[in-house]
């Protein structure tokens, strides 16, 4: 048997609870991580979950007296000190549980957030919701991050803490699963390849390099419609 590489592509349609952002605030959490296994560390080398704040207001913002919560009965879960963010610019806070709210300071909310998804917002004074994520953010994976970008949510597998979020990913394709091992076989067989993600396209080529979005007119490249043999 020849070898066979696949590819695999995701078609995504919205949902009536897909996660979303509410109308850009002046203030807005832009970048959240709720899996972090090592994309960055706090003051005692841990590295807990944190929370991106973006100012793109043309002057400096006083956070004092600013929320972030992840519930929607408690705006006021975690409370800013008196702290500045410049105008366009980024604030990290760790989503660690540790609770410090020392002005000028490495700031820590006193909860952590859910990888396998919650509500989050960024709540204002008055007790308005300025950011959310709403009714909750989709599960999450280690040490990739979430946010939008260009009007869009996105997945980042390269995470930018503290920076403007670069191109990212709608979701993730499931492995495939394929209906015999791999090995010598002495008898032909059929062979089905599935995934559990709905929606998603599987490609296959005949001379064993993977095939890529570039290279899926090719001669040796095919797209998986039913069993193989």
């Amino acid at each position: 048997m020849k070898p066979l590489s696949i590819l695999l592509f995701l078609v995504l349609v919205a949902a009536a609870s897909t996660p979303s952002i509410l109308a850009q605030p002046q203030l807005a959490i832009t970048e959240f991580m709720a899996s972090n296994g090592g994309t960055l560390a706090d003051e005692d080398g841990d590295n807990p979950d944190w929370i991106e704040i973006h100012n793109a207001s043309g002057t400096t913002v006083n956070l004092e007296d600013w929320s972030l919560t992840d519930l929607t009965n408690n705006p006021a879960r975690w409370i800013f000190p008196s702290t500045n963010l410049a105008a366009n610019a980024h604030l990290v806070v760790f989503a660690s549980g540790k609770d410090r709210r020392v002005p000028g300071r490495r700031l820590h909310t006193s909860f952590s957030l859910n990888a396998d998804g919650e509500y989050l917002a960024l709540v204002n004074p008055e007790g308005d919701v300025a950011s959310a994520f709403a009714p909750y953010f989709p599960a999450q994976r280690s040490d990739v991050s979430y946010g939008p970008w260009q009007g869009r949510m996105y997945f980042f597998t390269k995470p930018t803490p503290g920076a403007a979020n670069t191109e990212g990913v709608n979701d993730f394709v499931a492995d495939t699963r394929f209906s015999q091992d791999r090995g010598f076989h002495d008898q032909p067989f059929d062979l089905a390849i599935t995934t559990a993600t709905p929606g998603a396209a599987i490609y296959w080529s005949t001379n064993g390099t993977p095939p890529t979005a570039l290279t899926l007119t090719n001669a040796n490249v095919f797209r998986y419609t039913g069993p193989l043999r």
